[in-house]
């Protein structure tokens, strides 16, 4: 895990909620930064004239859609651990 190390004393329900905090920081911060600045983006696109500054509006777009392919690609393996983890540890679907 990256924010909090999982441990072999810790139960499976610290272990999901340390999971689930994870999930929660990254749709909150990691995924939701990208997405708001290319809603920003396109705003500035949809005004601007000149091409060269177009340009670089859609190489910002570009970077910010890597940013949230990254997020969700880190979102899905946090899913994964928690799957696996209900899975074997037979933890309540309530979590």
């Amino acid at each position: 895990m990256n924010q909090k190390e999982m441990h072999s004393d810790d139960s499976p329900a610290q272990i999901v909620e340390s999971i689930l905090n994870e999930f929660s920081f990254y749709n909150d911060h990691v995924l939701r930064g990208p997405l708001c600045r290319i809603a920003g983006l396109i705003s500035l696109l949809n005004m601007e004239k000149e091409e060269e500054n177009r340009k670089k509006i859609i190489k910002c777009l570009a970077e910010a859609a890597d940013e949230i392919d990254a997020a969700s690609r880190t979102l899905t393996c946090l899913l994964n651990k928690y799957t696996t983890l209900n899975q074997n540890h037979s933890i309540n679907k309530t979590y």
